[in-house]
């Protein structure tokens, strides 16, 4: 609003949220119900009254899983197992503001479909995939790159010059190829045998008559 107060407000309540609009939806307060945020503003409410999970979470976070309306059954916990019935564990279980909560507590470390069941029933699947933090395509200094290879001898830079890089790289894993002067030289020795044999043969025939 223009003194800068809030025109909605939203309060959790029970398992629900309640909002409050600073101005009555008639046209004696102004014209609330005719502006063009109106609508908007209705199906945001809409939207947020569901309760939508994300499509997956990350292995390793701190941060709790908020399951909604979920309650576990008379014995008050989660558990939670692979699509398969194995690896299961029981999370860290809180009512928060009328939401239910889980925290994994660095229990839950591979990536994959997990089932959230409460009693003989499943309440939820969760998606869980891999932290994001091993696909960081931030890369190396060339100084970060040096001292990683002073402190592992088995690494070495290789620095691209006249000729490519490939070649270069296959000729470090394969070692110098020294197959085409093996032919050349045998070649070469083949031709001079030839030359000798009629030459020097020559000339031996020529002195025995």
């Amino acid at each position: 609003m223009n003194n800068g107060d809030p025109l909605l407000i939203a309060q959790s309540k029970g398992e629900g949220k309640v909002y409050l609009s600073a101005v009555p939806a008639n046209d004696k307060a102004g014209n609330w119900p005719r502006h063009a945020l109106f609508v908007p503003a209705m199906l945001n409410i809409t939207f947020m009254s569901e309760n939508v999970m994300p499509m997956m979470h990350y292995t390793g976070k701190q941060s709790g899983i908020n399951l909604g309306n979920l309650k576990p059954a008379q014995d008050n916990i989660f558990r939670i197992t692979k699509s398969d019935g194995s690896a299961g564990f029981i999370p860290e279980f809180r009512r928060v503001e009328g939401q239910s909560m889980i925290f994994m507590n660095d229990q839950l470390k591979d990536a994959g479909i997990f089932k959230v069941t409460s009693g003989d029933e499943i309440s939820t699947l969760l998606a869980f995939n891999y932290d994001r933090k091993e696909s960081n395509l931030k890369v190396a200094t060339q100084d970060e790159l040096e001292e990683f290879v002073k402190k592992n001898d088995k690494f070495e830079i290789i620095e691209a010059g006249l000729k490519p890089l490939d070649e270069i790289i296959s000729n470090k894993n394969s070692g110098q190829r020294l197959w085409k002067w093996f032919i050349v030289s045998a070649l070469l020795f083949i031709i001079a045998e030839v030359l000798l044999l009629r030459f020097y043969g020559k000339r031996n025939s020529q002195v025995k008559s």
